[in-house]
C-alpha cells in the first residue's frame, strides 16, 4: 500500500514549454503536488535493457527513443517494451516491424503514436507506448529487448522521458 506524500494535483502537460500545467490553482483547488520531467538513457551490449522505478517514486512514461544495431548474426530482431511487476508481464507492446542483421534502425515509442509496419525514410519506426495516464508504481521494471533474443552481441541505446513525483510507502 502507497501513501502519496502530498495531495493530488490536477495538472495538464503542456508540450510547449515541455512542462505540466497546473489546473488546480484556475479552479481554487489549493496545488500540493508536484510532477517533474526527467530524462534517461540506458545502454546495452545485449537484447535486452532494463529501467526501474525508483522505490519512492511513482512514473508516467512520456517516450522512448530506441537505436537498436544488430551485428551480422543472421536472424530477425523484434522489439518489444514490458512493464513487469516482481518478475511478472503486466504490459507488452510489440513493435510491428521486424529488423535485420547488421542494421541500425532508430524506433520511437510514444503514447497516440502510429503503429508503422514499415521502416520509413531507411530507419525510422514509429510504434505506439502504453496509454498516456498510465502510472508506474514504485519497483515496476521497463524492458525493451529484441523478443526474438537473436544476438547477446546487439547494442541497444535506450533515451526516455518520464514524469515522476515522490511517493512514501508504507511498509
Amino acid at each position: 500500500m502507497y501513501k502519496y506524500s502530498t495531495p493530488v494535483r490536477i495538472v495538464q502537460y503542456d508540450p510547449t514549454i515541455q512542462q505540466y500545467t497546473d489546473l488546480g490553482s484556475s479552479l481554487g483547488l489549493p496545488v500540493m503536488d508536484t510532477w517533474r520531467i526527467a530524462n534517461g538513457q540506458q545502454t546495452a551490449t545485449s537484447y535486452q535493457t532494463m529501467v526501474e522505478v525508483p522505490y519512492n517514486q511513482e512514473w508516467q512514461l512520456l517516450w522512448l527513443a530506441v537505436d537498436y544495431t544488430s551485428d551480422a548474426t543472421v536472424g530477425d530482431r523484434q522489439l518489444e517494451h514490458q512493464i513487469r511487476l516482481e518478475g511478472n508481464i503486466v504490459g507488452r507492446f510489440l513493435c510491428g516491424v521486424a529488423q535485420a542483421a547488421s542494421l541500425t534502425y532508430t524506433y520511437q515509442f510514444a503514447p497516440g503514436m502510429p503503429d508503422f509496419t514499415a521502416v520509413r525514410d531507411g530507419d525510422f519506426v514509429a510504434s505506439p507506448l502504453l496509454a498516456a495516464a498510465t502510472l508506474l508504481r514504485p519497483e515496476m521494471r521497463v524492458y525493451v529487448l529484441d523478443r526474438n533474443a537473436v544476438s547477446i552481441s546487439d547494442v541497444i541505446n535506450v533515451r526516455y522521458q518520464y514524469a515522476f513525483r515522490t511517493i512514501t510507502t508504507l511498509y
